[in-house]
């Protein structure tokens, strides 16, 4: 593999490819940098032309996160969440316990059938070279065996090569090469989709259920209008509306400077703030992220002090139908519960929320993979999974 340097022709072949995503977009990198990552874009070359891409992002823990509002949910998303005495934190960066992780978000992006072997031979060449303790993995695969419906199944199918490489035949590779599967994931395992494919009128009746289709109406006859914002007090408006949304469900949040970020380094094609307003002031918001063919509902925001009022449900409309005017062929709403998960799940009710927008059309990925460069490795596994029993 080469080092990339050309980032047109880097995001071009992202775009247009089955498996491209926007977390191995350039874009995706560049904002993880200025949050404490290292990313670096590798590609295979068939006569100068690009066949095969991977986006790495690499970095050191523990530190300090500054991506998080809430003191206390700081370390969230890594283990060292537990550790939150200054001094024993002070103690572990002078002993060699630091973890330098390699991580692949959605990637790579590549003909699985004729170079997943030798991309995984590469990157743990790579990782050698920087003196990683793990690679973690977490490619755009669908663990199709887990689609229940046929028909979905079947319009998942890619027409490309890449697309009909079965899950099975990745998983075994990966198990051949030393890779043992995660029991974290730090992206959604589950999610639900809209086929962006289908007209307006075919959206709005087979996609949306009957109770969704209401909503929206009701919300119109409010007087409910919806603006998408233009500039860095329209993203201020979303955060505030962010915090209300973190107190009321008890969650995290990332700081202010993330979302401007996001905004400042996406361009205004592919980022998308939307505004649910009633009487001029703002009720709920919604980032939607397009890039290629595919939509994500990134995050979402509300005054629960309007809900009777439904905003919820009319943002998400025009949220989708943006994504199928930007040319988008899947809308992905990011993460929902598992299937048969518990109903004190806490992602139960955005998922019944989220469901009325797609008849239940869950898609599961094969998750994240690891593959062991140190020692460390295995005590970072195993904080790992302490942190995760406790929240």
């Amino acid at each position: 593999m080469l080092k990339i340097k050309d980032k047109k022709n880097y995001n071009d072949f992202i775009k247009n490819h089955p498996h491209g995503n926007a977390l191995q977009s350039w874009e995706w990198g560049d904002l993880k940098e200025k949050f404490g990552w290292q990313a670096e874009r590798f590609g295979f070359f068939k006569k100068e032309k690009l066949i095969g891409s991977v986006q790495c992002l690499s970095s050191v823990f523990p530190k300090y996160s500054i991506c998080c509002e809430n003191k206390l949910a700081l370390f969230k998303f890594f283990p060292w969440s537990l550790v939150f005495c200054k001094k024993t934190r002070d103690f572990f960066k002078k002993f060699p316990f630091g973890f330098k992780i390699l991580y692949i978000p959605r990637g790579p992006i590549l003909d699985f059938q004729n170079n997943l072997e030798n991309f995984l031979t590469e990157i743990k060449k790579i990782a050698k070279e920087k003196k990683v303790d793990l690679i973690r993995i977490e490619p755009d695969v669908i663990n199709e065996s887990k689609i229940m419906n046929c028909e979905i199944r079947d319009k998942l199918n890619q027409k490309e090569n890449e697309g009909k490489v079965n899950e099975n035949f990745i998983i075994r590779n990966l198990k051949q090469n030393g890779f043992q599967e995660s029991k974290i994931s730090y992206q959604p395992l589950n999610t639900m989709i809209v086929d962006l494919k289908k007209t307006e009128q075919e959206i709005w009746q087979e996609e949306l259920n009957k109770d969704a289709r209401y909503k929206i109406r009701l919300a119109e006859r409010k007087g409910i209008k919806i603006k998408e914002g233009e500039n860095e007090k329209d993203v201020k408006e979303f955060y505030k509306l962010w915090q209300k949304t973190q107190l009321r469900q008890k969650i995290s949040i990332r700081s202010e400077e993330y979302y401007e970020k996001l905004f400042s380094i996406f361009s205004k094609e592919d980022i998308h703030l939307f505004l649910a307003q009633y009487q001029e002031q703002n009720i709920a918001g919604l980032i939607l992220l397009t890039f290629g063919k595919k939509a994500i509902y990134l995050y979402a925001a509300s005054d629960y002090n309007f809900h009777a009022l439904m905003p919820t449900y009319f943002i998400v409309w025009k949220a989708i139908l943006k994504a199928k005017e930007r040319g988008c062929e899947i809308f992905d709403f990011w993460g929902v519960t598992p299937e048969g998960a518990k109903k004190n799940h806490s992602w139960q009710g955005i998922t019944l929320f989220k469901q009325k927008f797609c008849q239940a059309r869950r898609i599961n990925y094969i998750g994240a993979w690891d593959f062991p460069m140190s020692w460390k490795y295995w005590i970072f596994v195993l904080l790992e999974r302490i942190k995760n029993k406790k929240l």
